[in-house]
């Protein structure tokens, strides 16, 4: 059966919501779209957003970017080099379901907290010491910083000892975090204790070693 547009007139195989695609756009023109590049971290897969590496997915990201220039309902699906989307539009008060396609270039670049990783960096030591399984620890240790996500909690460097085990971590507030919570759960005894290294930008940096005895 032909399909004519009321609109233009025009004959059409398709027609959404009573118009050709044509007629449709210029009815309710979707909001402006450009071909995107986005920075991925191979290691992590941490996005760049706004200048922050963030732990999100890709279409996770796109999507917020999208709903900021307006569209409604989004739904994002990201390919090899394409970004597929359905988004809600107005026409004459009606609600209609849109699809749309850009394209999309990954830049692979390895972010701060890998690098960082990479190199060997951190900013204190948790030293485990008594008489318990510290292999046992340093695994419940590992899980709470593979479950965080937050900036600075990786193990750059883990040194066995023959007093016990150090382990090496990217973040201060990290250190004290996970050693408070095994204080908590097994009671031990925490003392924590700081070094000055370098002074940067006029003030100075330390490093803390937290000593966790079972």
């Amino acid at each position: 059966m032909r399909k004519f547009c009321p609109r233009c007139g025009k004959e059409s195989e398709k027609l959404i919501e009573g118009f050709c695609e044509r007629c449709l756009e210029e009815l309710a023109p979707a909001p402006g779209l450009k071909d995107m590049k986005m920075e991925v971290c191979p290691v992590c897969s941490r996005v760049r957003e706004k200048g922050r590496w963030v732990k999100k997915s890709l279409s996770e990201v796109i999507e917020k970017y999208l709903k900021r220039k307006g569209f409604r309902n989004v739904n994002v699906e990201v390919k090899d080099d394409s970004v597929e989307i359905e988004f809600d539009i107005e026409i004459r008060n009606k609600t209609v379901r849109r699809k749309s396609t850009f394209y999309i270039k990954t830049i692979k670049r390895i972010c701060e907290e890998c690098s960082k990783e990479r190199t060997g960096y951190y900013e204190g030591v948790i030293q485990i010491r008594g008489d318990v399984n510290a292999d046992k620890i340093v695994e419940e240790i590992s899980g709470m910083v593979s479950k965080s996500g937050k900036r600075g909690w990786f193990i750059s460097k883990i040194d066995k000892r023959k007093e016990g085990i150090d382990l090496y971590i990217g973040s201060k507030s990290a250190v004290k975090n996970i050693a408070r919570r095994l204080k908590n759960k097994y009671n031990a005894d925490v003392k924590e204790s700081y070094t000055l290294v370098t002074r940067k930008d006029g003030r100075n940096v330390y490093r803390i070693t937290a000593v966790v005895r079972f």
